[in-house]
């Protein structure tokens, strides 16, 4: 079995939005793991030995500073690959629950794509990169902090 690590960073708006290819049947079943429907990189836990990447920004396990809950910006996926695109830097990998996921690789590390087959066992390491920031909308009026 060929373990391979490829470092790539979802770079394209539409990879953010649609997620993992699942059936509403495979979302509706708990997932063994973590014991909650369906199983997404959104809901991967970062790797225990991992240090943050961002100094200062100290909070609780699992939780961003004032409480709320943090999504996490770097994880594994594991699986057999599908199909592969060197060229185009596309790969499509079965996870061994049975999800389909198609990962964008990044320009430095597609090279390496030479180096795997249809058919093989690999590692993913993802990178979670926002490519874009939009305001909330507020409620109401601004009121000044209590103090």
């Amino acid at each position: 079995m060929k373990r391979f690590v490829v470092l790539f960073g979802f770079l394209m708006m539409g990879m953010l939005i649609m997620g993992p290819v699942t059936s509403s049947a495979q979302m509706a079943q708990p997932d063994e793991q973590q014991g909650q429907p369906g199983r997404d990189l959104n809901q991967q836990q970062p790797d225990p030995g991992m240090e943050s990447e961002q100094p200062g920004m100290e909070s609780q396990e699992g939780m961003a500073p004032g409480g709320t809950p943090m999504i996490p910006t770097r994880g594994t996926v594991s699986g057999e690959v599908l199909d592969i695109d060197p060229a185009t830097g596309l790969i499509a990998v079965r996870t061994p629950e049975g999800m389909v996921n198609i990962f964008t690789v990044e320009e430095g590390a597609r090279g390496q794509l030479d180096q795997i087959e249809e058919g093989d066992q690999i590692d993913l390491v993802v990178v979670l990169n926002a490519v874009e920031v939009t305001p909330q909308e507020q409620g109401g009026p601004m009121e000044p902090p209590a103090g």
